[in-house]
């Protein structure tokens, strides 16, 4: 929502203060308490962090760059990205609070003015005020809305229609949800907007699938990125989240796809069965580490079968 997150890596100390290469620990900072400064080429960041004590105590802290995890967001400078709070939903979160201010208004009146009522001739004020109160009290509010009307000295209702106006009300905020979900590339159905839930591929799955593509995947990778950077970067070693289980299709796309990786029809499989059981959280079995080639099949009967998946 700041734009930017910030981890502080916590490194062991010698005895005389000087911090080892190892990590002990890491500490989330709020991004309002931290401020970014480029010097002479490198980023330092000027902290208040909280360090605990007999009383809320805080202090000042210079942390160099290679000690902080400095995650990205859209616009980044090299030294802060935006705040989506500042630059992005401001008028977006703004419209959407005016209209569930204006609604919640518009609805919580059980008598709000649905009809009108005529009365012939002329009616004092005091006549007026009095019918109002009067109906007031025998409908106003949720439980009492629905009682039957009943109407004397020659009195008619008419029914007054929903306006546009109101009714624009209406689409407005339905517009707000999906304005709100599109500027964090969140597909409206995994907030409870499913009004065109079929609007992107085939449905829900293919939206599902599309938001780790299009939208987690910009994230994770400068995750991986940022942790390799500053904690295996003299290690042969690296960060990747496995996303796989959030990309899974249905039980026939997946043994399709198995299928191919196996290797059919005299192409060459680039998957072992023990490999294939992996992904599907089922037990090896002998036999299943041999990888095919396209002069073999692998048995097919040692995948497994659909009951067992």
């Amino acid at each position: 929502m700041y734009g930017d997150a910030f981890v502080q890596i916590v490194r062991p100390e010698r005895s005389d203060g000087m911090k080892l290469p190892g990590v002990v620990g890491f500490r989330p900072i709020h991004p309002l308490n931290v401020t970014v400064r480029m010097i002479d080429g490198e980023l330092r960041y000027l902290c208040y962090i909280y360090v605990g004590g007999t009383g809320l105590q805080w202090e000042y802290d210079v942390v160099h760059g290679d000690d902080m995890l400095h995650f990205t967001g859209p616009g980044y400078d090299g030294v802060r990205s935006l705040s989506h709070l500042k630059y992005v939903l401001k008028n977006s979160v703004g419209m959407a609070y005016a209209a569930d201010e204006y609604s919640s208004h518009f609805f919580a009146n059980g008598a709000r003015p649905d009809f009108a009522l005529e009365f012939p001739g002329n009616l004092s004020a005091e006549q007026q005020n009095m019918i109002r109160k009067t109906w007031a009290a025998r409908h106003q509010g949720p439980y009492k809305s629905h009682l039957p009307a009943l109407l004397t000295g020659g009195a008619k209702i008419h029914e007054i229609n929903l306006s546009s106006e109101d009714a624009q009300l209406l689409s407005t905020r339905k517009f707000q949800v999906e304005d709100i979900a599109r500027i964090f590339g969140v597909p409206p159905h995994m907030i409870g907007h499913t009004e065109k839930s079929t609007s992107w591929g085939s449905g829900i799955e293919q939206q599902s699938i599309g938001f780790v593509k299009f939208t987690l995947h910009r994230h994770l990778v400068g995750i991986e990125q940022e942790l390799t950077r500053k904690l295996f970067r003299q290690n042969n070693h690296h960060f990747e989240f496995e996303t796989a289980g959030l990309e899974r299709g249905d039980i026939k796309t997946r043994n399709e796809s198995y299928r191919m990786a196996l290797g059919r029809a005299g192409e060459p499989g680039w998957m072992t069965v023990n490999e294939v059981r992996a992904k599907e959280n089922l037990p090896p079995i002998e036999g299943g580490d041999q990888l095919a080639t396209n002069q073999g099949m692998t048995d097919e009967s040692l995948l497994p079968t659909t009951d067992q998946q």
